[in-house]
């Protein structure tokens, strides 16, 4: 029993972090923008769902409707990181246009993001049975997962670490304490880029990086390409994970800031230069918005008796 719980703590552990992080493309052994998920959930869905998965996209790239199938089974997925109803119905549609429906029985939409609470009908005439049931995401394979065997359970996690990077990093993260793993965020925020006020910010390919290694390590635990960190999912105490996500969520908000004034021309990372319309307001935006979220770290690790962030 002791067995199968660590079975599934693992699995669990590792697809939370894929869910975060399945952009990145940094987790995965494979690198091919257009196919690496594809091939990853072939071989996981296989064990999954006893199925005989061919990654379509192999033979044919940007195959229409779907990228997964099982012509035995007649099964076919579409792997796709977007959760809209209009996505999903063009896919329904597309998979009638090309008659796929009489070569396939099932239709499966496996989401790389939580899908939403509840889909409307879907329009598919007569031609093919389709509703919420067939749209998947990670916590509909977690919830399956959970009723395995521990042989199943245990061909699922050689799976994992065979395909996911850091895989065995991770998950002795889970044995890392939530007052180390603050200790390591502490040195990770207290830099240079992000403790200078905006007005002297040496430069600003430096600060953006900051931000990205940041929210990164948040979501993943990765550090310049190694896990360092355990990342927020993994918290013990509920308090602090639900902080530490308000301040993700802040560092993201700065990020998009900076990257709405590289677009407008006020910032030139390239050459490094500075053209606010109003200078005065525009580094008291930074300055206030990079501050609120070091105060907001503080609060929290001085639960810890760890030093506070001086700004």
């Amino acid at each position: 029993m002791i067995q199968r719980q660590d079975y599934i703590l693992k699995i669990s552990d590792t697809l939370a972090l894929l869910e975060t992080s399945f952009r990145n493309r940094i987790i995965l052994n494979l690198y091919d923008s257009n196919i690496f998920s594809e091939d990853f959930f072939e071989g996981f869905l296989n064990i999954v769902y006893d199925l005989e998965l061919k990654n379509i996209n192999n033979k044919k790239r940007n195959a229409v409707s779907v990228d997964l199938i099982d012509e035995k089974k007649r099964i076919a997925f579409q792997i796709t990181s977007t959760n809209t109803k209009q996505k999903i119905q063009e896919t329904i549609d597309s998979f009638i246009k090309y008659k796929l429906n009489l070569e396939f029985d099932s239709l499966k939409i496996l989401l790389l993001k939580p899908k939403k609470s509840k889909y409307s009908e879907f329009i598919n005439g007569s031609h093919i049975k389709f509703n919420n049931s067939n749209i998947v995401d990670f916590k509909d394979l977690i919830t399956e997962i959970k009723q395995f065997d521990s042989t199943k359970l245990q061909k699922i996690c050689n799976y994992l670490s065979s395909e996911v990077k850091y895989y065995n990093e991770l998950n002795s993260l889970n044995s890392q304490t939530d007052s180390k793993a603050l200790q390591n965020y502490r040195s990770l925020i207290k830099r240079k880029a992000l403790l200078d006020s905006f007005y002297l910010e040496g430069s600003m390919v430096d600060f953006e990086k900051a931000l990205i290694e940041i929210n990164q390590a948040f979501s993943t635990g990765l550090i310049k390409q190694g896990i360092e960190v355990k990342p927020i999912h993994l918290f013990v105490e509920k308090r602090v994970k639900d902080e530490l996500e308000n301040i993700q969520y802040k560092f993201m908000q700065l990020h998009r800031l900076y990257k709405m004034y590289v677009k407008t021309g006020e910032i030139d990372p390239d050459n490094n230069m500075f053209f606010p319309k109003n200078e005065k307001e525009t580094i008291s935006l930074f300055d206030n918005f990079r501050s609120d979220i070091i105060k907001d770290f503080n609060k929290i690790i001085i639960d810890f008796n760890l030093n506070e962030i001086k700004i």
